[in-house]
C-alpha cells in the first residue's frame, strides 16, 4: 500500500499481505527474517512460493 493511498492493494486471505498491511498500519517495516517466516507459513498452507532466491536465503527451512 502506498503511503499516499487509502486503499489496500493486497489480499485479505494472504498471510503475507495481512502482515504487510499491519506493518504499514503500525509504520514498522517487516524484517527479512519475518518475511522468510511468513513465506514459509504461506507455503505450509498451500501457497506456491519459492524460486532459487527464496530457497537459498539463510534461515529458510
Amino acid at each position: 500500500m502506498s503511503k499516499n493511498s487509502n486503499q489496500w492493494e493486497g489480499f485479505d486471505d494472504c498471510i503475507i499481505c495481512r502482515a504487510m498491511k499491519q506493518a504499514d498500519k503500525d509504520d514498522v517495516p517487516l524484517t527479512e527474517q519475518e518475511l522468510i517466516e511468513l513465506f514459509n507459513k504461506a507455503k505450509d498452507n498451500g501457497a506456491i512460493v519459492g524460486g532459487d532466491y527464496f530457497d537459498e536465503l539463510p534461515g529458510n527451512d
